[in-house]
């Protein structure tokens, strides 16, 4: 297989009015051939999305229904605009959920059922005095009870904020994670690690993947399966 190689075509400055004229779009891509394109990219959570719908539209009409995959926005600007949702000036460690959901929730989860998890039902949380608030946060605690600055109700109170801006970090990645795709889902099969401990899992997930692009019309019918 040849090497595939990333090269920059360039870039433009493009106003919403400007998006909706055909022409602009073309002017924007005219040297490459769109029938080769498989998905664009996003720099934004937002941005891009009236361009995407155009474009499908477009491909559609030119290319006998052909239609782009899509895997969602720019996820780093959703795990960004994640933080600053939540609380800004808190730096967090990964593996929010395992701080504060019961383990149970989280056993076998899917990456579907983790995006659908719905982080701010309490009742999944564990108790206020074993959530996970990070090493410094549970020290100054201590330190502050030790000094009786502060009651027990406070601390609790305090847990249970610490609580909520994790849940409002972990609601805004679920609202805009990638996750939500199904072609995002079923690309883990690539993984060399899935790969190795569940083949049959990945050859699933893979003939799902080659289903979607066929109903895409980005296969032909001639592509074959070889078990």
């Amino acid at each position: 297989m040849p090497a595939r190689r990333s090269r920059s075509r360039g870039w433009e400055m493009v106003s919403n009015a400007a998006l909706r004229s055909r022409r602009m779009r073309m002017e924007c891509v005219e040297e490459l051939n769109l029938r080769n394109m498989v998905s664009i990219s996003m720099d934004g959570p937002n941005v891009n999305w009236k361009f995407f719908e155009l474009l499908q539209q477009e491909h559609a009409e030119q290319y006998g229904g052909v239609q782009l995959v899509n895997v969602g926005s720019c996820g780093l600007h959703t795990l960004h605009n994640a933080f600053k949702c939540g609380f800004s000036m808190w730096q967090l460690e990964k593996s929010m959920l395992r701080r504060f959901v019961k383990r149970e929730h989280l056993q076998n989860i899917t990456p579907l059922q983790l995006v659908r998890l719905d982080v701010a039902y309490q009742k999944i949380w564990v108790n206020l005095k074993e959530a996970d608030i990070g090493l410094g946060a549970e020290a100054a605690l201590k330190d502050l009870q030790r000094k009786n600055s502060i009651g027990e109700l406070t601390a609790l109170e305090f847990r249970k904020d610490c609580v909520k801006g994790m849940s409002n970090i972990l609601k805004k990645v679920q609202d805009k994670s990638p996750l939500k795709y199904p072609v995002v889902r079923q690309v883990a099969c690539l993984d060399p690690t899935a790969m190795y401990s569940d083949p049959d899992w990945c050859q699933g997930r893979m003939r799902s993947v080659v289903q979607k692009f066929l109903q895409d019309k980005q296969l032909s019918r001639g592509v074959c399966w070889y078990e």
